[in-house]
């Protein structure tokens, strides 16, 4: 059996025994911000058994305290969150139900539906409610019910404003985004106007049994990830809805009505994170640390558009590497900056292709002939083939000249999504050689 602390997918190629070649630097940094961010690991210690108390994330309970256990797991650490659940309760789990862009693991033996990357249209919301709503109305008092949500996890969550079918949703929200309308504006909006179980819906379900969410956050805040389904909408937020519905020429919202604008049940607490982007960045930094690099936050913030990023994170880390004055006699390897950013866009679309953007951008902007940028991507490459799971611009750190199959972009792989907290910007500028 794999072990419990670890995540028993393997989400980078295992063909060779550790990162090698050119880039292996950043690879050793991307491999520690993935696994710092295990999505997994992270929730197998937000529900564990220590000193004869059930630890289920901010409270804590007797083991005894829950006969069965169900759970919902959405988005693209679906599988990673639903094996945590299986490998800590056991047979006590009789229900579940897994939704996102990769197909169930055969470990999980449970109903699931897959639900392609992309924006969100309301296919899967109907059958992704039903699964909830039936899980909980089977469950007693002394039972737990786990929501456990990811970025991805709209697609699945939220259905078309009234007014709007699926595709012309999806098509507002992607003619938005086009004319530069921040993702996690979108998501608000989607937690305003959306259908489904977003803007704090899932907190109305009945049931009778304790419930408790966990959620990944990859750098917009938790009480948008999947457009909220626990977290009730406060005025300001459909102040701002609206203002953008208006935008966007969609229908003025009905006032509804609905728990979803009130508090939720008791039984419903906040969402507890269970990972987030300052994970991978602390854990990223202290690899290269430990390797003798200098290292060094770009303090951003990093929150817009893919080229504005690039060209920032650059100029920016290149001032700091300019400050510390390195020669060949300086104690360190080189400096590193380091600094997580979304890219402005809207939880799980178009990072491969905005990644990309990114980096040719901050290619631009190197004037240092030594010096390399990286973005790594904490969700891997589920976006099809040929997408980009993280990469890099500029000389490689150990003194190379570059190469690869774009010119100047190298990838680098990553097999599976296991979690999702954003993408980690990573500038390396070694010391200069002896003359």
């Amino acid at each position: 059996m794999p072990d419990p602390a670890g995540n028993p997918i393997e989400p980078f190629p295992v063909e060779a025994p550790g990162p090698t070649g050119p880039d292996a630097a950043v690879q050793s940094a991307y491999r520690a911000a993935v696994e710092a961010a295990d999505a997994y690991r992270s929730l197998r210690a937000a529900l564990r058994v220590d000193g004869g108390v059930l630890r289920v994330g901010n409270r804590f309970v007797s083991p005894e305290r829950y006969r069965e256990v169900a759970f919902l797991a959405v988005g693209r650490a679906a599988n990673s969150m639903a094996l945590a659940t299986l490998r800590t309760f056991g047979e006590r789990v009789t229900a579940g139900f897994v939704v996102g862009p990769e197909r169930s693991l055969p470990e999980i033996p449970f109903r699931s539906a897959q639900v392609p990357a992309g924006w969100p249209d309301g296919r899967a919301v109907a059958a992704t409610e039903d699964a909830a709503r039936e899980m909980l109305a089977g469950l007693r008092e002394d039972a737990l019910f786990l929501l456990l949500v990811s970025p991805g996890a709209v697609q699945a969550l939220a259905g078309p404003p009234a007014g709007l079918t699926g595709p012309e949703f999806a098509k507002t929200l992607a003619r938005a985004a086009d004319a530069g309308v921040r993702g996690r504006d979108l998501l608000a909006f989607v937690r305003s106007h959306g259908e489904g179980l977003v803007g704090g819906r899932f907190a109305a379900l009945p049931s009778a049994a304790d419930v408790a969410t966990f959620v990944v956050d990859r750098g917009d805040g938790p009480d948008l990830v999947g457009g909220g389904p626990t977290v009730p909408l406060a005025p300001a937020e459909r102040t701002r809805g609206d203002d953008l519905a208006r935008q966007l020429g969609v229908p003025p919202r009905a006032d509804e009505g609905s728990a979803s604008t009130g508090p939720p049940r008791p039984m419903v607490a906040r969402p507890v994170v269970i990972a987030s982007p300052a994970d991978a960045l602390r854990a990223a930094a202290d690899e290269l640390f430990a390797k003798k690099w200098t290292c060094r936050p770009v303090p951003g913030p990093f929150d817009g558009p893919p080229e504005r990023t690039g060209e920032r994170f650059a100029t920016d880390f290149e001032a700091i590497v300019a400050r510390e004055r390195l020669t060949a006699d300086s104690r360190t390897k080189g400096v590193a900056g380091f600094a997580t950013t979304t890219l402005g866009l809207f939880e799980g679309v178009g990072e491969s292709e905005a990644l990309e953007r990114c980096l040719r951008s901050a290619e631009g902007r190197l004037h240092r002939r030594e010096t390399c940028v990286a973005a790594l991507r904490t969700a891997g490459a589920p976006e099809g083939p040929g997408a980009l799971a993280a990469a890099v611009v500029g000389r490689p750190a150990d003194g190379t000249e570059p190469a690869g199959p774009s010119p100047g972009v190298r990838p680098i792989a990553m097999r599976s999504g296991i979690t999702d907290v954003g993408i980690v910007l990573v500038g390396l500028a070694p010391r200069p050689p002896p003359r």
